[in-house]
């Protein structure tokens, strides 16, 4: 019977993990403190949108086009 040693490897559990990596988090923050002179953000939204993810995975009908708005400046012949 072949010896399988990773049976026996005990992974750290998710508060030991969470730990780690907090302490790296905030050693990087001093880094960048010390080394740049920026201070960084406990969290950043790069991007959100206003609405429900599942908004997106909606299908269009065939044919479908999104209408194309163009800014009025009445410096042309168009109307409103």
């Amino acid at each position: 019977m072949p010896n399988n040693s990773s049976a026996n490897v005990q992974w750290p559990n998710d508060s030991y993990f969470n730990q780690i990596l907090e302490k790296h988090k905030k050693d990087l923050a001093i880094m960048f403190k010390e080394t740049f002179g920026v201070e960084l953000k406990d969290k950043t939204l790069v991007c959100q949108r206003p609405y429900p993810e599942n908004f997106d995975s909606i299908s269009y009908p065939q044919n479908f086009k999104v209408a194309e708005f163009i800014k009025f400046t009445g410096e042309d012949s168009r109307t409103t």
